[in-house]
């Protein structure tokens, strides 16, 4: 959907003969699971503001009807628009997504997605047996993120015990509440995206007060740019606390794309990359979606430019058969 900047975005999908290519953007930071695979203790303001993120990503899509089905932190990109000095959290892989006949509306649902981040409602199913979900569904796998963020950890005896037990690391009340409302074990008292984004950890005084100065100073960016007429700054980029600072998400995930940028340049005279394009055969169709995070979620891959290769890291070979690169901003990617 063009108005949820939160939503990696697939271009365009069209056949050549007996291939497939898919046109989509390119995140330059890396996945949320990288971050969270440091286990660098995040500061509230960095939690606060990526769930804020996460969360608005997912009202817009449920609000259109749709159940993403498979939400985990491998399949939430950063990326960073060069220059931009802001981080946006990019959803993916909606290979299982699910439409509602009605927004809100359950639904019977086959049981599919990642283990940890599965809900009670898909693993268990109700009292006849029924495997009857809604968006919901997407809550509690976000309140998985959630608790990773916070404590390193899944938690892991909440599916036995069917109640949260409190960490004793936890410093924020807040927090802990928003927690235990995303990942209530009945799904009819869990909270909808829209509901988490009202929570006092989102809208209480403390969360205004913890914004960060370079995050107001983004915003302030943000107001100036569209006041000179520029057409690309949207009501998220004029919203400090929507804003996560690209100086701080490099130090997290010890990842600095715009110096990257500025060697690739310099080396090759070409311009940074911005968009995937993959090129397989039309029966690996439906499992393309974990080469897509593969690639976001590496540097560059092992892309060859020339004779020349830049970053060299490693791709299975069973995997991609060339990666190449082009004037006009394009990763290629050959599937075998």
């Amino acid at each position: 959907e063009s108005n949820n900047p939160f939503l990696l975005k697939y271009f365009s999908t069209n056949t050549n003969g007996e291939n497939a290519i898919i046109n989509m953007e390119y995140a330059n930071m890396g996945s949320l699971q990288n971050l969270i695979g440091t286990n660098k203790d995040l500061s509230l303001p960095i939690i606060r503001v990526i769930m804020k993120q996460l969360l608005e990503g997912l009202r817009l899509i449920h609000e259109k009807g749709l159940i993403h089905r498979d939400l985990k932190a491998e399949n939430i990109m950063l990326h960073s628009p060069l220059g931009s000095g802001r981080v946006q959290l990019k959803i993916t892989n909606f290979g299982l997504i699910k439409v509602q006949k009605k927004a809100q509306q359950s639904t019977h649902m086959t049981v599919a997605g990642t283990l940890p981040y599965m809900p009670p409602e898909l693993l268990l199913g109700n009292e006849e047996g029924e495997v009857k979900v809604d968006s919901k569904i997407d809550i509690w796998s976000a309140g998985i993120i959630l608790h990773q963020l916070a404590f390193h950890q899944f938690p892991f005896n909440f599916m036995m015990a069917k109640k949260l037990d409190k960490s004793v690391n936890i410093q924020d009340e807040a927090l802990w509440n928003l927690i235990t409302n995303m990942l209530s074990f009945d799904r009819k008292e869990r909270v909808s995206a829209a509901e988490a984004l009202n929570h006092e950890f989102f809208t209480g005084e403390k969360a205004y007060e913890e914004i960060p100065l370079n995050a107001l100073r983004l915003a302030q960016t943000a107001q100036k740019a569209l006041q000179k007429g520029e057409n690309n700054i949207n009501q998220y980029d004029l919203d400090p606390s929507f804003a996560f600072p690209y100086s701080d998400a490099k130090e997290l995930v010890n990842k600095d794309p715009e110096e990257e940028m500025k060697i690739f340049q310099i080396k090759f005279n070409l311009p940074p990359p911005r968009f995937l394009r993959l090129v397989f055969e039309k029966k690996v169709f439906r499992v393309c979606n974990r080469f897509v995070n593969s690639i976001n979620s590496r540097r560059f891959g092992f892309i060859e430019v020339g004779a020349e290769v830049l970053n060299n890291i490693p791709i299975p070979n069973k995997d991609f058969r060339a990666i190449t690169y082009d004037e006009k901003g394009y990763i290629n990617i050959f599937m075998n």
